[in-house]
Protein backbone atom coordinates (compact mmCIF):
# COMPACT_ATOMS: atom_id res chain seq x y z
CA UNK A 1 0.00 0.00 0.00
CA UNK A 2 1.84 3.20 -1.05
CA UNK A 3 1.27 6.56 -0.94
CA UNK A 4 0.22 8.91 2.28
CA UNK A 5 -1.85 7.15 4.71
CA UNK A 6 -4.45 8.54 7.07
CA UNK A 7 -4.07 6.46 9.97
CA UNK A 8 -7.04 5.26 12.07
CA UNK A 9 -6.75 3.40 16.09
CA UNK A 10 -9.22 1.45 16.85
CA UNK A 11 -10.93 1.59 19.94
CA UNK A 12 -14.73 0.03 21.30
CA UNK A 13 -15.76 3.72 21.32
CA UNK A 14 -15.46 4.16 17.59
CA UNK A 15 -12.77 5.42 15.74
CA UNK A 16 -9.69 7.38 17.14
CA UNK A 17 -7.46 9.31 14.18
CA UNK A 18 -3.70 10.27 14.91
CA UNK A 19 -4.61 14.12 13.87
CA UNK A 20 -0.52 15.13 13.82
CA UNK A 21 2.56 13.67 15.30
CA UNK A 22 5.09 15.72 16.30
CA UNK A 23 9.14 15.85 17.35
CA UNK A 24 9.82 17.47 20.74
CA UNK A 25 12.55 19.19 22.97
CA UNK A 26 14.51 15.50 24.51
CA UNK A 27 14.01 17.33 27.46
CA UNK A 28 10.71 16.63 27.86
CA UNK A 29 8.03 13.26 28.23
CA UNK A 30 5.98 12.11 24.77
CA UNK A 31 2.25 13.11 25.32
CA UNK A 32 -1.02 12.47 23.69
CA UNK A 33 -3.31 15.00 23.22
CA UNK A 34 -7.03 15.74 21.99
CA UNK A 35 -6.90 17.35 18.87
CA UNK A 36 -4.73 20.13 19.23
CA UNK A 37 -5.57 20.91 22.48
CA UNK A 38 -3.59 21.27 26.34
CA UNK A 39 -5.70 18.38 27.22
CA UNK A 40 -3.34 15.55 28.13
CA UNK A 41 -4.73 11.83 27.80
CA UNK A 42 -4.34 9.18 30.61
CA UNK A 43 -2.19 7.01 28.54
CA UNK A 44 0.29 9.90 27.55
CA UNK A 45 2.43 8.22 30.66
CA UNK A 46 2.25 4.59 28.43
CA UNK A 47 2.72 6.15 25.35
CA UNK A 48 6.12 7.71 27.01
CA UNK A 49 7.34 4.66 27.64
CA UNK A 50 6.18 3.18 24.97
CA UNK A 51 8.46 5.58 22.64
CA UNK A 52 11.54 6.23 24.65
CA UNK A 53 14.55 3.96 25.72
CA UNK A 54 14.93 1.86 27.29
CA UNK A 55 11.45 0.76 27.63
CA UNK A 56 10.02 1.87 24.18
CA UNK A 57 10.52 0.90 20.83
CA UNK A 58 9.96 3.90 18.67
CA UNK A 59 12.92 6.30 19.70
CA UNK A 60 14.92 3.00 18.76
CA UNK A 61 13.44 2.67 15.48
CA UNK A 62 12.95 6.21 14.23
CA UNK A 63 15.90 7.92 16.24
CA UNK A 64 13.74 10.71 18.29
CA UNK A 65 12.79 10.38 22.12
CA UNK A 66 10.17 12.59 22.45
CA UNK A 67 6.93 13.08 20.68
CA UNK A 68 3.39 15.40 20.99
CA UNK A 69 0.95 12.87 19.55
CA UNK A 70 -2.74 14.65 18.54
CA UNK A 71 -5.67 12.13 18.19
CA UNK A 72 -9.39 13.11 17.43
CA UNK A 73 -10.97 11.25 19.93
CA UNK A 74 -9.61 10.24 23.67
CA UNK A 75 -8.75 6.42 24.35
CA UNK A 76 -8.43 6.34 28.22
CA UNK A 77 -6.68 3.04 28.76
CA UNK A 78 -5.53 -0.41 27.48
CA UNK A 79 -2.44 -1.28 25.18
CA UNK A 80 -4.56 -1.77 21.64
CA UNK A 81 -3.29 1.64 20.62
CA UNK A 82 0.19 0.66 20.36
CA UNK A 83 0.33 -0.94 16.71
CA UNK A 84 -1.84 1.87 14.86
CA UNK A 85 0.40 4.41 16.74
CA UNK A 86 3.98 2.46 16.08
CA UNK A 87 2.88 2.28 12.10
CA UNK A 88 1.52 6.13 12.72
CA UNK A 89 5.87 7.15 13.79
CA UNK A 90 7.08 5.01 10.82
CA UNK A 91 4.75 6.42 8.35
CA UNK A 92 5.72 9.92 9.78
CA UNK A 93 9.13 9.24 9.43
CA UNK A 94 9.03 8.28 6.00
CA UNK A 95 7.14 11.13 5.26
CA UNK A 96 3.91 9.89 4.33
CA UNK A 97 1.57 10.21 7.36
CA UNK A 98 -1.96 11.95 6.37
CA UNK A 99 -1.85 14.79 8.93
CA UNK A 100 -4.97 16.99 9.60
CA UNK A 101 -6.89 17.98 6.71
CA UNK A 102 -4.01 16.31 4.35
CA UNK A 103 -5.63 13.89 1.26
CA UNK A 104 -4.99 10.92 2.00
CA UNK A 105 -4.26 8.28 -0.07
CA UNK A 106 -5.05 5.27 1.89
CA UNK A 107 -6.23 4.61 5.25
CA UNK A 108 -4.60 2.15 7.93
CA UNK A 109 -7.10 1.07 10.65
CA UNK A 110 -4.94 -1.29 13.17
CA UNK A 111 -5.60 -2.62 16.29
CA UNK A 112 -2.92 -4.63 18.54
CA UNK A 113 0.00 -4.67 21.00
CA UNK A 114 3.37 -4.45 20.09
CA UNK A 115 6.36 -5.53 22.62
CA UNK A 116 9.79 -4.80 22.06
CA UNK A 117 10.75 -7.67 19.98
CA UNK A 118 8.42 -6.17 17.68
CA UNK A 119 6.04 -9.39 18.07
CA UNK A 120 1.98 -8.48 17.75
CA UNK A 121 -0.04 -9.44 20.40
CA UNK A 122 -3.81 -10.21 20.27
CA UNK A 123 -6.80 -7.46 22.22
CA UNK A 124 -9.69 -8.15 23.21
CA UNK A 125 -13.33 -6.87 21.42
CA UNK A 126 -12.25 -6.66 17.92
CA UNK A 127 -15.50 -7.59 16.42
CA UNK A 128 -17.29 -4.43 18.90
CA UNK A 129 -14.33 -2.46 17.38
CA UNK A 130 -14.97 -3.52 13.99
CA UNK A 131 -18.70 -2.46 14.16
CA UNK A 132 -18.10 0.59 15.79
CA UNK A 133 -15.36 1.58 13.19
CA UNK A 134 -17.54 0.49 10.14
CA UNK A 135 -17.92 3.91 8.48
CA UNK A 136 -14.24 4.16 7.86
CA UNK A 137 -14.40 0.59 5.74
CA UNK A 138 -16.96 2.50 3.66
CA UNK A 139 -14.16 5.16 2.65
CA UNK A 140 -13.35 6.53 -0.85
CA UNK A 141 -10.11 5.52 -0.35
CA UNK A 142 -8.86 2.08 -0.13
CA UNK A 143 -8.33 0.69 3.75
CA UNK A 144 -5.92 -1.79 4.70
CA UNK A 145 -6.61 -3.31 8.37
CA UNK A 146 -4.14 -4.47 10.66
CA UNK A 147 -4.26 -7.21 13.58
CA UNK A 148 -2.85 -9.66 15.32
CA UNK A 149 -3.43 -13.42 13.78
CA UNK A 150 -5.20 -14.65 16.98
CA UNK A 151 -8.21 -11.80 16.30
CA UNK A 152 -8.55 -12.58 12.79
CA UNK A 153 -11.32 -14.35 12.75
CA UNK A 154 -13.11 -11.60 14.76
CA UNK A 155 -13.40 -9.55 11.91
CA UNK A 156 -17.10 -9.07 10.75
CA UNK A 157 -18.07 -10.88 7.28
CA UNK A 158 -17.93 -7.76 5.66
CA UNK A 159 -14.39 -6.83 7.22
CA UNK A 160 -11.17 -8.73 6.87
CA UNK A 161 -7.72 -7.30 8.26
CA UNK A 162 -4.00 -8.14 7.38
CA UNK A 163 -3.34 -10.81 10.44
CA UNK A 164 0.41 -10.61 11.11
CA UNK A 165 2.72 -12.09 13.99
CA UNK A 166 5.62 -9.33 13.80
CA UNK A 167 5.14 -5.65 12.71
CA UNK A 168 7.76 -6.26 9.87
CA UNK A 169 4.81 -7.98 8.58
CA UNK A 170 2.64 -4.52 7.75
CA UNK A 171 6.00 -2.70 6.94
CA UNK A 172 6.60 -5.02 4.00
CA UNK A 173 2.94 -4.11 2.66
CA UNK A 174 3.59 -0.65 3.43
CA UNK A 175 6.56 -0.22 1.84
CA UNK A 176 8.63 0.76 5.08
CA UNK A 177 10.73 -2.45 5.40
CA UNK A 178 13.99 -0.71 5.08
CA UNK A 179 16.15 1.36 7.49
CA UNK A 180 13.15 4.84 9.30
CA UNK A 181 14.15 7.96 7.00
CA UNK A 182 15.01 10.81 9.24
CA UNK A 183 12.86 11.99 12.34
CA UNK A 184 11.25 15.12 10.67
CA UNK A 185 9.08 17.71 13.25
CA UNK A 186 8.84 20.52 14.56
CA UNK A 187 12.29 20.05 16.92
CA UNK A 188 15.68 19.82 15.76
CA UNK A 189 18.19 18.60 17.81
CA UNK A 190 20.94 21.05 16.95
CA UNK A 191 24.65 19.97 15.55
CA UNK A 192 27.60 19.16 18.44
CA UNK A 193 29.47 22.41 17.71
CA UNK A 194 26.46 24.56 17.93
CA UNK A 195 25.63 23.07 21.25
CA UNK A 196 29.29 23.25 22.48
CA UNK A 197 29.45 26.92 21.92
CA UNK A 198 26.10 27.70 23.49
CA UNK A 199 26.74 25.58 26.48
CA UNK A 200 30.19 27.74 26.71
CA UNK A 201 28.26 31.17 26.33
CA UNK A 202 25.68 30.02 28.96
CA UNK A 203 28.41 28.76 31.39
CA UNK A 204 30.64 32.20 30.73
CA UNK A 205 27.74 34.04 31.20
CA UNK A 206 26.53 32.37 34.25
CA UNK A 207 29.78 33.16 35.90
CA UNK A 208 29.82 37.04 35.21
CA UNK A 209 26.06 36.79 36.51
CA UNK A 210 26.61 34.73 39.68
CA UNK A 211 29.44 37.49 40.66
CA UNK A 212 27.45 40.13 40.93
CA UNK A 213 24.53 38.45 42.39
CA UNK A 214 25.34 36.62 44.93
CA UNK A 215 22.43 36.29 47.33
CA UNK A 216 22.83 37.22 50.59
CA UNK A 217 21.43 34.41 52.49
CA UNK A 218 23.44 30.84 50.64
CA UNK A 219 20.49 28.82 52.35
CA UNK A 220 17.47 30.76 50.10
CA UNK A 221 19.64 29.02 46.87
CA UNK A 222 19.71 25.64 48.70
CA UNK A 223 15.48 25.68 49.45
CA UNK A 224 15.55 26.54 45.82
CA UNK A 225 15.25 22.99 44.94
CA UNK A 226 15.71 21.64 41.29
CA UNK A 227 16.19 25.23 40.34
CA UNK A 228 19.71 25.97 42.72
CA UNK A 229 21.82 26.07 39.79
CA UNK A 230 20.67 29.62 39.20
CA UNK A 231 17.58 32.26 38.99
CA UNK A 232 15.25 32.66 36.71
CA UNK A 233 15.38 35.89 34.62
CA UNK A 234 11.41 36.01 34.95
CA UNK A 235 10.88 39.34 37.14
CA UNK A 236 7.36 40.54 38.31
CA UNK A 237 4.88 42.11 36.54
CA UNK A 238 5.21 45.07 38.08
CA UNK A 239 9.11 45.62 37.54
CA UNK A 240 8.72 44.50 33.73
CA UNK A 241 5.99 44.81 31.18
CA UNK A 242 5.10 41.26 31.30
CA UNK A 243 4.06 38.91 27.55
CA UNK A 244 0.87 37.90 29.74
CA UNK A 245 -1.35 38.64 32.90
CA UNK A 246 -1.38 35.59 35.65
CA UNK A 247 -4.61 37.32 36.56
CA UNK A 248 -6.54 36.35 33.46
CA UNK A 249 -5.30 32.58 33.46
CA UNK A 250 -8.03 30.80 35.61
CA UNK A 251 -7.26 27.70 37.88
CA UNK A 252 -10.44 25.66 38.43
CA UNK A 253 -11.26 22.16 39.57
CA UNK A 254 -14.22 20.04 38.97
CA UNK A 255 -15.54 16.89 40.26
CA UNK A 256 -16.96 14.15 37.83
CA UNK A 257 -19.47 12.52 40.41
CA UNK A 258 -21.20 8.99 39.95
CA UNK A 259 -25.02 9.22 38.53
CA UNK A 260 -27.54 6.42 39.02
CA UNK A 261 -24.49 4.64 40.87
CA UNK A 262 -22.43 4.31 37.60
CA UNK A 263 -19.06 6.43 36.68
CA UNK A 264 -19.81 5.61 32.68
CA UNK A 265 -22.71 8.43 33.38
CA UNK A 266 -20.61 10.91 35.45
CA UNK A 267 -21.88 14.73 35.65
CA UNK A 268 -19.07 17.44 36.35
CA UNK A 269 -20.31 19.63 39.62
CA UNK A 270 -20.15 23.29 39.15
CA UNK A 271 -16.19 25.07 39.03
CA UNK A 272 -14.34 26.40 42.35
CA UNK A 273 -11.52 28.61 41.37
CA UNK A 274 -8.06 29.09 43.16
CA UNK A 275 -7.53 33.02 43.37
CA UNK A 276 -5.21 34.29 40.39
CA UNK A 277 -2.91 35.70 43.95
CA UNK A 278 -2.93 32.93 46.38
CA UNK A 279 -0.14 30.37 46.53
CA UNK A 280 -2.27 27.41 47.53
CA UNK A 281 -6.05 27.04 48.15
CA UNK A 282 -7.45 24.65 49.80
CA UNK A 283 -10.88 23.69 48.63
CA UNK A 284 -12.82 20.83 50.53
CA UNK A 285 -15.90 19.52 48.38
CA UNK A 286 -19.12 20.49 49.54
CA UNK A 287 -20.71 17.17 48.52
CA UNK A 288 -17.35 14.88 48.68
CA UNK A 289 -19.25 11.72 48.28
CA UNK A 290 -19.00 9.25 44.81
CA UNK A 291 -16.15 11.36 43.15
CA UNK A 292 -15.44 9.64 40.10
CA UNK A 293 -12.99 12.04 38.91
CA UNK A 294 -11.32 14.81 39.74
CA UNK A 295 -10.42 17.54 36.70
CA UNK A 296 -8.02 20.56 37.10
CA UNK A 297 -8.89 22.95 34.33
CA UNK A 298 -6.68 26.28 33.72
CA UNK A 299 -8.45 28.94 31.05
CA UNK A 300 -6.89 31.77 29.58
CA UNK A 301 -9.49 35.08 29.78
CA UNK A 302 -6.58 37.34 28.85
CA UNK A 303 -5.24 38.79 25.14
CA UNK A 304 -1.80 37.24 25.36
CA UNK A 305 -0.52 33.51 25.07
CA UNK A 306 1.05 31.98 28.02
CA UNK A 307 2.95 28.69 28.68
CA UNK A 308 1.21 26.71 31.46
CA UNK A 309 2.82 23.42 33.06
CA UNK A 310 -0.47 21.87 34.65
CA UNK A 311 -0.72 18.97 37.39
CA UNK A 312 -2.67 16.38 39.12
CA UNK A 313 -1.88 13.96 41.17
CA UNK A 314 -3.28 11.67 44.21
CA UNK A 315 -1.57 12.63 47.35
CA UNK A 316 0.03 10.75 50.57
CA UNK A 317 0.34 7.27 51.09
CA UNK A 318 -2.37 6.53 48.76
CA UNK A 319 -0.46 7.26 45.49
CA UNK A 320 2.75 4.68 47.03
CA UNK A 321 0.39 1.69 46.73
CA UNK A 322 -2.05 2.60 44.12
CA UNK A 323 -1.01 2.38 40.37
CA UNK A 324 -0.07 5.73 38.90
CA UNK A 325 -1.13 5.46 35.31
CA UNK A 326 -4.23 6.90 36.71
CA UNK A 327 -3.57 8.87 39.66
CA UNK A 328 -1.39 11.16 38.33
CA UNK A 329 -1.40 13.25 35.06
CA UNK A 330 0.52 16.47 33.43
CA UNK A 331 -0.28 18.42 30.90
CA UNK A 332 2.35 21.48 29.30
CA UNK A 333 2.02 23.68 26.64
CA UNK A 334 0.63 27.32 25.11
CA UNK A 335 -2.55 28.49 26.21
CA UNK A 336 -4.02 31.23 23.32
CA UNK A 337 -6.01 33.45 24.48
CA UNK A 338 -9.28 31.73 24.78
CA UNK A 339 -8.33 28.28 25.12
CA UNK A 340 -8.45 25.73 28.16
CA UNK A 341 -6.62 22.79 28.87
CA UNK A 342 -7.05 20.04 31.42
CA UNK A 343 -5.69 17.11 33.30
CA UNK A 344 -8.36 14.46 34.49
CA UNK A 345 -7.04 12.32 37.95
CA UNK A 346 -9.04 9.14 38.93
CA UNK A 347 -8.95 8.91 42.84
CA UNK A 348 -8.42 4.86 43.64
CA UNK A 349 -12.01 3.60 44.22
CA UNK A 350 -10.47 0.79 46.85
CA UNK A 351 -10.29 3.58 49.25
CA UNK A 352 -12.66 4.12 52.10
CA UNK A 353 -11.78 7.36 53.38
CA UNK A 354 -11.06 11.14 52.05
CA UNK A 355 -8.44 11.31 49.42
CA UNK A 356 -5.97 14.79 49.13
CA UNK A 357 -6.24 15.50 45.17
CA UNK A 358 -3.42 18.36 44.96
CA UNK A 359 -3.62 20.45 41.48
CA UNK A 360 -0.60 22.71 40.42
CA UNK A 361 -0.25 25.52 38.19
CA UNK A 362 3.09 26.88 36.57
CA UNK A 363 2.81 29.89 34.65
CA UNK A 364 5.70 31.32 32.43
CA UNK A 365 5.15 34.18 29.29
CA UNK A 366 6.51 31.26 27.20
CA UNK A 367 8.95 27.93 27.17
CA UNK A 368 11.40 28.23 29.90
CA UNK A 369 14.21 25.77 29.84
CA UNK A 370 14.91 26.10 33.35
CA UNK A 371 11.25 25.52 34.37
CA UNK A 372 10.90 22.39 31.99
CA UNK A 373 14.22 20.98 33.36
CA UNK A 374 12.90 21.88 36.86
CA UNK A 375 9.66 20.16 36.50
CA UNK A 376 11.10 17.18 34.45
CA UNK A 377 9.89 13.87 36.28
CA UNK A 378 7.26 15.77 37.74
CA UNK A 379 4.40 12.83 37.96
CA UNK A 380 6.99 10.94 39.62
CA UNK A 381 8.51 14.05 42.66
CA UNK A 382 7.94 12.59 45.88
CA UNK A 383 5.56 14.68 48.05
CA UNK A 384 8.59 16.22 49.26
CA UNK A 385 10.66 16.68 46.10
CA UNK A 386 8.13 18.42 44.69
CA UNK A 387 7.53 21.20 47.77
CA UNK A 388 11.10 21.43 47.09
CA UNK A 389 10.46 22.55 43.48
CA UNK A 390 7.79 24.49 44.31
CA UNK A 391 9.61 26.46 46.86
CA UNK A 392 12.52 26.85 44.05
CA UNK A 393 10.09 28.36 41.56
CA UNK A 394 8.33 30.52 43.67
CA UNK A 395 11.52 31.62 45.06
CA UNK A 396 12.50 32.48 41.80
CA UNK A 397 9.46 34.42 40.62
CA UNK A 398 7.59 31.77 38.87
CA UNK A 399 4.04 31.84 38.90
CA UNK A 400 2.71 29.13 40.58
CA UNK A 401 -0.93 28.75 41.85
CA UNK A 402 -2.15 25.67 43.64
CA UNK A 403 -5.25 23.86 44.76
CA UNK A 404 -5.58 21.27 47.52
CA UNK A 405 -8.96 18.89 47.33
CA UNK A 406 -10.26 16.89 49.36
CA UNK A 407 -12.69 13.86 47.95
CA UNK A 408 -14.40 10.62 48.69
CA UNK A 409 -13.88 8.29 45.78
CA UNK A 410 -16.61 6.66 44.11
CA UNK A 411 -17.13 2.42 45.06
Amino acid sequence: MNGRLRVVVATTDGPSTVRRITAEDPGLRSVICLAGTSTALPISNAYDAFVRRPTGVIERDVGHPVFRLDLDQPIDAGASWQLGVYLAHRLKAADRLAEDAEAADGVLWATGTVDADLNVGPVDRVAEKARRCRDVFVSDVPVLAVCARENATEMPDDGKCLAIERVGEALDILGLAGPPAPVRGGWRRPKAWGTLVMLLIAVLGFGVWNFWNQPSDPGAMRAAGALEAGRSTHAPASEVGAPFDPGSVILDVLDARARSGSCGAATLSAPRSSPAGAEGADLPAADATGVCAVVFRVTNTGDRSAYMWLYGAVQGAVREYASRRRHVEVATGTLVPGEQGAVRVQPPDWVRREVVVRGLLVLTGEPDPQVTRALSGLDLMSVSDLEKTVAGLRANRIHVREIVHRVAPAR
